[in-house]
């Protein structure tokens, strides 16, 4: 069972994000804050190097979050309080995009330039 919000909560829930890149590896760090205590924030999956593949390349990599309700809460009550920050991190192997677009459940909802690091 899915659990869709409003656009403009699924805008609220990403407060931050950067994308760097050392080495042909792009770290994505992405911050916000849960609706409520009952959430889960987990990234589910990138592009390129994870499950997703396209027959035209989108022309920027890209990072999947889930944003949904804590299995033991799936089905029962929860307590409709704001809920707690959450800081996930990813690595995307790639060296030839300089854009990563973040989708949460399925949205796109923001696209960051990816910042070069030289070692």
């Amino acid at each position: 069972m899915s659990y869709r919000y409003p656009y403009y909560s699924i805008f609220r829930m990403l407060s931050e994000a950067t994308a760097t890149r050392k080495n042909g590896i792009i770290k994505v760090q992405m911050s916000g804050v849960l609706p409520t205590v009952c959430h889960e924030a987990k990234v589910i999956d990138k592009y390129p190097g994870g499950n997703i593949m396209y027959i035209m390349d989108p022309g920027t990599a890209q990072v999947f979050i889930s944003i949904d309700f804590k299995d033991e809460f799936k089905g029962g009550y929860c307590v409709l309080m704001l809920g707690e920050p959450f800081w996930l991190e990813t690595e995307i192997p790639d060296s030839g995009h300089n854009e990563v677009t973040i989708f949460v459940n399925d949205i796109p909802v923001e696209k960051i330039k990816v910042q070069e690091i030289e070692q």
